[in-house]
């Protein structure tokens, strides 16, 4: 046999070994994807979003809900978190933004408003609470 004839033989040798082992699973892998599946596969209901109409007592509730579902959710653009913000606000709340047009720049805007609307009467809450 020639030296080409045996560096191909072995090439063929090598190319079949690398096709076993890459077919050949992991228990580590397996666990990883049921998990996974598992995971995928399970249908929780829809959570509604809370309505915020501006009172204090409120914003906790409503901003650790919308920060995880909407916020903190990089998958969703910006022109979407401002719809689903627009839409969750009534009052005092839904008045701060109603002059923004809806654009993907103004979601960041109408965010900071809210928050600052609520760390202005956290300020109020304070002077009040020390005057008494």
């Amino acid at each position: 046999m020639k030296f080409y004839d045996l560096n191909v033989k072995m090439q063929r040798i090598i190319d079949e070994h690398d096709a076993k082992s890459s077919e050949q699973v992991h228990p580590t892998d397996t666990l990883e994807q049921g998990s996974s599946n598992l995971h995928n596969s399970l249908k929780l209901p829809a959570i509604k979003l809370p309505i915020f109409s501006g009172q204090y007592d409120r914003w906790v509730s409503f901003s650790d809900t919308f920060k995880v579902t909407i916020h903190e959710n990089d998958s969703l653009p910006e022109i979407q978190k401002f719809h689903y913000l627009k839409s969750s606000l009534s009052g005092e709340a839904e008045r701060l933004v109603s002059n923004l047009p809806m654009t993907a720049n103004n979601y960041t805007i109408a965010w900071t408003l809210q928050l600052k609307g609520m760390k202005t009467n956290t300020s109020l809450l304070q002077v009040i609470f020390n005057s008494c």
